[in-house]
């Protein structure tokens, strides 16, 4: 029996790896998969593999292919059994990978937090900046008591433009 990897099966049929991915998932394929997730292939799945890369040079769309695929029972149930050291390396990538994703999540909100304090930072400068001004204006205006604050001159009046008059009103 042999066990060939996916860039060897894309080699010898001459696609590439993302297509051999593609046919798996669209034929649903039972390949199995080694301990890092990758696929390998036995010589019934590089068979049928063989015969859809027969089939597409042909020119049959993979909707219209025939191939056929083997029955699942015993003979796809039956597995190898996982040894303790796969079973302990496996845990101990899943705990590995775990605590990664915490220090990542712990990364992510720190550098949000000081965002956040930085924004609010520049919020509360512009803010004693505007109360500075505020104070400036109403220290001048105290300075000014003769001239009178206005605040508003009312609503303007726009002028509409003049209306054309036909010839034939100017003689009636």
């Amino acid at each position: 029996m042999i066990r060939l990897n996916t860039t060897t099966v894309a080699k010898k049929l001459g696609v590439s790896t993302k297509r051999i991915h593609k046919w798996i998932k669209h034929f649903n394929l039972s390949c199995k998969k080694n301990e890092n997730g990758h696929y390998f292939f036995d010589d019934a799945n590089f068979a049928l593999l063989s015969t859809i890369c027969e089939q597409m040079k042909q020119g049959v769309p993979l909707t219209e292919m025939k191939i056929s695929l083997p029955r699942k029972g015993i003979q796809n149930a039956v597995t190898s059994p996982i040894t303790d050291e796969q079973y302990t390396r496996l845990l101990e990538r899943i705990e590995r990978n775990e605590r990664k994703i915490e220090e990542k999540a712990s990364e992510v909100v720190s550098y949000q937090l000081l965002q956040q304090r930085r924004e609010i930072e520049e919020l509360n400068e512009k803010i004693s900046k505007l109360e500075k001004q505020v104070q400036a204006l109403g220290q001048e205006r105290e300075g000014r008591k003769d001239i009178p604050l206005i605040l508003d001159e009312g609503p303007r009046k726009v002028k509409k433009p003049a209306k054309r008059r036909s010839i034939v009103s100017l003689f009636l």
